[in-house]
């Protein structure tokens, strides 16, 4: 009795056993169908993913490849076209010593000369002028910071041009100015035409300056004189050629 007792005992055990192994090898055949099936899920994820970001840098690459040669075209044709401006530059533009005329002249303009007149002195440049050849001649007093008053301004071509000048005053032993004017420093003489705008000649005597009035050119020549104070203008009348 107690011996049949034990082998269905022993058997119910070895049943057990067997049912507990099927439910672990279930359990663990579960857990990895649904591991496998959610690593499945992040893989598709995951190359779909790439999938967009491989097609996404496709577009870029194309679309960069569009833009380079949009780019090129464009270098291409900037390049002719500096080519050509670059050619016309040349043909179109003097150089060398033509190209400082014209860039003097260019500034004379901008200063406001009249145009007339550079036309007038560059027709006048290449022939021979009549002069007078017998200057006029005319003394002043060189203004200073402490005098200007008499004898002071000087007129030529029938008083149509004013001339008049000022520099430092000379200094006595005590360092104390005088009236008249220091010949060693650097003085300014200014020329002025009836109805016209000034120009000036400044330095260390002496001084040459041209002046253009009424179809002629006045040459000056700005000499210390003899007199304390004052200094010589002489003015030789150059008739210029017709136009």
């Amino acid at each position: 009795m107690t011996l049949g007792i034990r082998q269905r005992r022993a058997e119910r055990e070895r049943r057990w056993r067997v049912i507990r192994g099927l439910l672990v090898i279930g359990a663990i055949a579960a857990l990895g169908a649904a591991s496998y099936k959610v690593g499945a899920e992040i893989s598709q994820k995951r190359v779909a993913g790439l999938e967009d970001e491989i097609e996404g840098l496709s577009t870029r690459e194309r679309d960069l490849g569009e833009r380079n040669a949009r780019l090129e075209v464009e270098l291409a044709e900037t390049q002719r076209d500096l080519v050509q401006w670059q050619t016309r530059y040349d043909a179109d533009v003097p150089a060398g010593r033509a190209h400082e005329l014209m860039l003097q002249t260019a500034k004379l303009l901008d200063e406001g000369v009249d145009p007339d007149r550079i036309a007038l002195m560059i027709a006048a440049a290449g022939q021979k002028l009549s002069c007078a050849g017998e200057p006029a001649v005319r003394r002043f007093f060189v203004r200073t910071p402490i005098y200007r008053g008499a004898n002071d301004t000087v007129t030529f071509a029938d008083s149509a041009i004013t001339v008049t000048a000022s520099g430092p005053s000379m200094t006595d032993a005590n360092g104390n100015p005088e009236s008249w004017f220091d010949p060693a420093e650097p003085v300014t003489v200014r020329f002025t035409t009836l109805g016209g705008e000034p120009s000036e000649a400044t330095g260390k005597l002496p001084l040459h300056h041209t002046i253009l009035w009424q179809g002629a050119e006045y040459r000056f020549a700005i000499v210390a004189a003899d007199q304390r104070g004052f200094i010589r203008a002489a003015a030789d009348r150059c008739v210029l050629p017709a136009r």
